[in-house]
């Protein structure tokens, strides 16, 4: 990102940029640990050594199975990631709930040890008169206590990569951490870890500004010693928190003594959210610099005079810095990038594998999100069953139990999620859990009739559309869809909608069913039935778009006692995405065309 230049500012942005970054290091005067500390920080003694779950260990092969992939693949990078972390916080939780003999408020003080999400930490730092602020990105926070005070000992960033080597990326939101902490007097050790969960670089500053490192992998027989280290981390965390707890509250915040914040990150996805106007309500609230001209890139800064802004590569300078104090030459070749993107449009994010038609390119596009409620009917040509009933009965034959392990699994997220019940990572790890054991379940019952159906994060589809004789593109998403047939006549059937409760997430959700819907009609499938799910994991909206264009729905809680139902619903819709897979695999159908040639649907990710 260029910087934003006014008549007042110099030429030579980049040496600046060089020189505050250069001075922010010495400031955090971070150096490499000696080896006998090293040996000590990551030794794992007998009490500290866990077991890998068993509960985990079904899970993460479960995945595989879902997904039709085999590890390590960079599909499972982040749901792997999720249960690792969230399954080790709750068997930590567990065991020193256990051992606290009812101790008083030890209940209370577990519940404030939780994994945050998607955090941006941005601390002030001034240098020849001016203000800046440097700032970087986290995927994980494990909070102990106030973010004011951040009162964190351990952040995880995340590689969507397969890692070939260490990465040490996690470094520089560490090192910011520890300056701030430690400027404010207070426990200023802190843990850090870059994955793609199967390679974990994890890294550790101690009180003395001291840095060591420890690499593991997974796929090498290293899992109990990677769950152990994560584990040892957590109970540090514990007992931090059982300490402050008996501490008299501060009089100010870490954040007003040192001017570090933490802000919540905005997801990439071409939603709306204005990332410029949300920190900058921040900084201006928080620290008390007038904030000028900002843009939001991997480093913020600010000057009070003259005001102009750009971006500064805080980690880059740090390897450098690093690379130039270590004895050893440690090299630093993290394959993570969390660097941000640039915005593109909704409309150009959301374009198909395949190229649009020139036709289509001059048409309008309408989001499902600009649709009202009170349009979807007419607009997408709907009608409601007049008996809505017939579409979800269940039959003594319909109702089966889950697999015998989910249990355990979401009691630990529940007992993971603490204080923040409605953390979206949680939500969204939980909704996958139950969609993952269900169909790896099925495919384990009958792998020629589950075998081809897989689970897919994350698409948007589109679709020509005509009303009132003008023309539309249709653009829809899905957070979950399962999909059935080969590679080559794979086509979509169900729908699973995570969404907040409430009317538009369900009108939303059947916008885009409408979309497959007419489109498996377009393409001439004798079924078009299409089925989706809006749920936030305790109340499950279940909805269905039938072969007549008539929709139903119905409405179930996990939280009172309808967990069975749930599960045999799901258990029904997969045995009808099966009846259409064996269907499209049949040795008659000898001419076959895709839904997306025949109807104009694109899909992308």
């Amino acid at each position: 990102m260029q910087p934003m230049r006014s008549r007042s500012e110099p030429d030579n942005d980049k040496d600046n940029e060089s020189d505050v970054l250069d001075d922010f290091l010495e400031a955090t005067v971070i150096s490499p640990s000696s080896w006998w500390r090293k040996k000590s920080t990551w030794h794992i003694g007998r009490d500290d050594r866990l077991e890998m779950p068993s509960s985990l260990e079904r899970l993460l092969d479960d995945y595989n199975l879902a997904l039709i992939v085999e590890s390590p693949n960079a599909k499972l990078i982040r749901p792997r990631l999720d249960a690792i972390l969230i399954q080790i916080l709750s068997v930590v939780k567990e065991a020193r709930q256990k051992s606290g003999n009812g101790r008083f408020g030890i209940s209370a003080i577990l519940d404030a040890v939780f994994w945050g999400s998607r955090h941006r930490l941005c601390i002030a730092h001034d240098f020849q008169g001016c203000s800046y602020i440097v700032g970087c990105t986290v995927h994980y926070a494990l909070w102990y206590g106030s973010r004011q005070d951040l009162e964190t000992n351990f952040v995880v960033v995340r590689s969507d990569m397969l890692m070939e080597d260490e990465c040490w990326m996690p470094l520089a939101a560490m090192s910011i951490i520890h300056y701030a902490r430690k400027k404010a007097g207070r426990n200023a050790e802190i843990y850090g870890v870059c994955t793609d969960s199967y390679k974990w670089t994890f890294l550790h500053l101690n009180s003395k500004s001291q840095y060591s490192s420890l690499h593991l992998d997974w796929t090498k027989g290293q899992q109990e010693e990677i769950i152990s280290q994560i584990g040892k981390i957590i109970k540090q965390a514990i007992e931090i928190a059982i300490s402050e707890a008996q501490m008299n509250r501060r009089k100010m915040t870490v954040s007003q003594m040192t001017g570090c914040v933490v802000l919540e990150e905005q997801p990439k996805d071409g939603s709306t959210g204005d990332k410029t106007s949300a920190l900058t309500s921040h900084l201006r609230l928080r620290i008390h610099y007038p904030v000028l001209t900002p843009t939001f890139a991997n480093s913020i800064y600010y000057r009070t005079s003259p005001s102009y802004s750009t971006d500064m590569d805080y980690f880059e300078r740090l390897r450098i810095q690093i690379d130039k104090s270590s004895a050893q030459g440690s090299a630093m070749r993290g394959k993570a990038d969390i660097a941000e993107v640039p915005v593109v449009s909704r409309t150009v994010a959301q374009q198909g594998k395949r190229p649009a038609t020139s036709e289509n390119n001059d048409l309008p596009h309408i989001t499902i999100a600009d649709i009202q409620p009170q349009d979807v009917r007419r607009f997408l040509r709907l009608q409601p069953d007049p008996d809505p009933s017939s579409c979800w009965q269940l039959t003594a034959q319909d109702k089966i139990q889950g697999p015998e392990y989910l249990g355990s699994i979401l009691s630990g997220y529940w007992r993971a999620a603490g204080r923040d019940s409605e953390n979206k990572v949680l939500l969204r790890a939980r909704l996958e859990t139950i969609l993952v054991a269900v169909l790896a379940s099925k495919k384990r019952e009958s792998a020629s009739a589950y075998g081809s159906l897989h689970l897919q994060f994350e698409k948007n589809l589109s679709l020509p559309w005509s009303y009132q004789n003008k023309g539309y593109v249709l653009e829809g998403t899905t957070d979950y869809s399962i999909w059935y047939g080969d590679q080559k006549r794979e086509t979509n059937l169900l729908f699973f909608c995570a969404s907040r409760r409430g009317n538009i997430g369900r009108y939303q959700a059947l916008s885009s069913m409408a979309i497959l819907h007419h489109a498996r009609e377009r393409a001439g499938r004798n079924d078009t039935t299409v089925y989706g799910i809006v749920t936030d994991t305790d109340e499950w909206r279940f909805l269905c778009i039938d072969k007549e264009s008539r929709y139903s729905g119905c409405i179930m809680s996990w939280d009172k006692g309808q967990q069975g139902d749930i599960i045999s619903t799901i258990y029904k819709i997969l045995n009808h995405a099966a009846a259409l897979a064996q269907a499209l695999e049949a040795p008659s159908l000898t001419e076959y065309r895709s839904v997306e040639d025949s109807s104009g649907l694109e899909w992308s990710d």
